[in-house]
C-alpha cells in the first residue's frame, strides 16, 4: 500500500512547480550573486576560512528554511486539498505518520531540493551556477533534505555535523509546517495561478501514470482502493464508468 502512495508523488511536482508558492528564486539569486564561500569540508578549504564558511552556510540555510516555513500562510488551496486527503486516508489505515512523510517527500525530495540543486531545470535561473554558487546550493540542499527527513548528519558526512544543532532548532517548526499543510481546516490565504492548464492533457497524464502504478499492485490492495481500479479500467477500455459508481458520488 505504501508503494502505491509513494508512486503518486510523481504527479505532484508539476502542480507544485506551477503554483510557485515555495519558489526558492530570491534565495537562489542571492547565492548566485554572492562571493561568500560556503565550503565546510576541511579537505576543500583552509583552517582560516572554515569558521567563516560555517557561518555563511548556517545563515543561508536559515534564509531558505524561514522562507519555506512562512509560505504556509499562502499555501495553494489545491495542494492543501490533496495533502489533507492523503492524511485522511492514511489515518483511516492506522498510519497517520505516513501522511507527513509523503508530503515531506513530495515537497522537498521531489521539488525543493532538486530545484535548489538545478535552478535552470526549474526555470528559476537562466544560467548555470558558477562553481562557488553550485557548491553552496549543494550544501544547503543537503541540510534541507536532512531537515525534511528529521535526520542528523552522521559519520559519513562528519564535516556537516556542526549543522545538527541547526536541524534540531528547526525540527519543531518543520513538524508544525507539515501538520499545517495536511490539515483541511488550516487557515491559509488563497493564492491563484495566473496561467492556463490543458486539463484534458493533465487528466490523460494522470490516468496513464495511475494505470502504470496499478500494474504492479497486489489484488488485495486494488480491492482496498476501489472504485479507483474500476474507473481506470473503464477509461482505458473506452467504456463508461459503471452507474453504480457515478451514482454514489
Amino acid at each position: 500500500l505504501e508503494n502505491v502512495l509513494y508512486h503518486t508523488l510523481k504527479i505532484c511536482p508539476k502542480i507544485i512547480n506551477r503554483s510557485l508558492f515555495l519558489s526558492p528564486g530570491p534565495f537562489v539569486s542571492r547565492i548566485y550573486a554572492s562571493t561568500d564561500s560556503h565550503e565546510v569540508d576541511p579537505l576543500r578549504c583552509s583552517p582560516e576560512e572554515l569558521n567563516e564558511n560555517k557561518e555563511h552556510l548556517w545563515q543561508s540555510c536559515e534564509e531558505a528554511v524561514q522562507s519555506i516555513l512562512e509560505s504556509q500562510r499562502s499555501f495553494p488551496p489545491e495542494l492543501l486539498a490533496v495533502f489533507s486527503s492523503w492524511q485522511e486516508k492514511v489515518t483511516m489505515w492506522d498510519r497517520p505518520d505516513l501522511g507527513s512523510q509523503m508530503v515531506s517527500a513530495c515537497l522537498f525530495l521531489r521539488f525543493l531540493c532538486p530545484a535548489i540543486l538545478s535552478p535552470g531545470l526549474f526555470h528559476i535561473s537562466p544560467e548555470h551556477p558558477n562553481p562557488l554558487a553550485a557548491r553552496a546550493l549543494t550544501l544547503v540542499a543537503k541540510v534541507l533534505q536532512n531537515l525534511a527527513n528529521f535526520t542528523r548528519f552522521g559519520e559519513k558526512e562528519g564535516y556537516m555535523a556542526f549543522m545538527n544543532g541547526f536541524l534540531e532548532q528547526y525540527w519543531d517548526g518543520m513538524s508544525i509546517f507539515l501538520q499545517t499543510v495536511t490539515d483541511p481546516d488550516s487557515e491559509v490565504s488563497p493564492v491563484g495561478y495566473e496561467g492556463s492548464i490543458d486539463l484534458a492533457y493533465e487528466l490523460a497524464t494522470l490516468h496513464y501514470m495511475l494505470c502504470g502504478i496499478f500494474k504492479g499492485v497486489h489484488q488485495q490492495t486494488k480491492d482496498q482502493l476501489e472504485p479507483l481500479p474500476t474507473i481506470l479500467k473503464a477509461l482505458a477500455e473506452g467504456l463508461p464508468v459503471p452507474e453504480c459508481i457515478t451514482q454514489d458520488q
